[in-house]
């Protein structure tokens, strides 16, 4: 019987307790909203082993290493060894490269061209250091040979994340860290390269995390910081560790001076960089929001609709010009500094696409 992984729906349930506070265990769950960063796998496809136990002839397969020294092999086969058309895509987490009971993903033609596709959700698992792992598929392409210099080859985008709970002073909230540069770990900081004013659209590097101040379930309540920023909780600042196995997670206080942002929107956020280079997400409602003073260049912002009769929202998104023209941010401590961007939306507005 063959292994097929279905797409599917993501419930948002409450987090799981770990055993201690700053446990954090692997999960499936979608990919975040913060879209300075994304993580994308490229292997390359050719002949299997003849101990593949492949369906079709002409199937297709490749490996990647993952943390570590762990290989994860991806086939691209057919659903019959007749079958006209290789679109089904298998992983194998053993790293023996046989997919006797691989993971099987059913692809789709895209309209136009000669590529297959899957984009979705569906809960898959990798073997990281003899340990399988909880992730999430996120989408595949896999693109035919073209040219001898052209080789076939397969895109692929599991997102991994790790969830527990963090202690903030008294108070301890749900918290998720997402492998967002496809490296299969967590715990990477973003950055512009020196030589670069913002980070160009084919190098991503950098991790995110999520606090939930809610339920636990990563909706409304939760958002959404890079790592490495210092985060406001509470009215104290507080900067994330992990542990160097990336099983625990630990908020340290940091003192820094704050200033304040002022922008009356019921859901914002602001992505800037900073001095160092790293990038920062402000998340603010109505009463604006607090930032760490110092100087920024702005990078995107984003606000959303009021909620509609089934809680979807639309967002507009301005982002700066680069270069000479790119918008500086100074926040002083106990000042309050106007956003010149975005426009405040009304609940009354139209929304012709929505997201989260």
């Amino acid at each position: 019987m063959k292994n097929w992984l279905l797409p599917c729906c993501i419930l948002l349930l409450p987090a799981l307790s770990a055993a201690e506070v700053g446990d954090l265990t692997h999960v499936a769950c979608p990919r975040p909203g913060l879209t300075a960063v994304r993580g994308s796998t490229r292997v390359i496809l050719s002949k299997p082993s003849p101990t593949a136990d492949l369906v079709h002839p002409k199937a297709l397969a490749g490996s990647v290493k993952l943390y570590g020294d762990t290989s994860v092999y991806f086939a691209i086969d057919g659903e019959t060894e007749k079958a006209g058309t290789l679109d089904v895509l298998c992983i194998d987490i053993t790293g023996t490269g046989t997919f006797k009971d691989a993971a099987r993903v059913k692809l789709t033609k895209v309209k136009g061209g000669r590529s297959m596709t899957f984009t979705g959700l569906a809960p898959t698992k990798l073997r990281i250091e003899n340990a399988d792992i909880t992730a999430m598929l996120v989408s595949a392409q896999y693109y035919p040979p073209r040219k001898k210099s052209y080789p076939a080859n397969l895109t692929i985008s599991i997102q991994m994340a790790r969830q527990g709970t963090c202690q903030f002073g008294l108070k301890t909230h749900a918290i998720r860290i997402y492998d967002r540069n496809g490296d299969w770990q967590c715990g990477d900081q973003l950055k512009t390269p020196a030589d670069k004013q913002f980070l160009p659209k084919k190098w991503y590097h950098g991790d995110t995390f999520m606090i939930d101040f809610g339920d636990g379930s990563f909706g409304d309540s939760a958002k959404e910081y890079y790592w490495g920023q210092p985060v406001f909780v509470d009215g104290k600042w507080y900067k994330l560790k992990l542990s160097p196995d990336g099983k625990k997670v630990q908020a340290s206080p940091v003192e820094l001076q704050a200033g304040r942002i002022a922008y009356a929107s019921e859901k914002w956020s602001l992505i800037m960089t900073a001095k160092d280079r790293s990038y920062i997400n402000i998340n603010g409602g109505p009463q604006g929001a607090v930032v760490p003073a110092g100087e920024y260049t702005m990078v995107s912002f984003h606000e959303w609709t009021a909620p509609d009769a089934k809680g979807k929202r639309g967002r507009i998104k301005y982002r700066t010009p680069s270069g000479l023209k790119a918008r500086k941010l100074v926040f002083k401590e106990g000042k309050v500094t106007s956003v010149p961007a975005g426009h405040p939306l009304i609940a009354k507005i139209s929304i012709t696409s929505s997201g989260t």
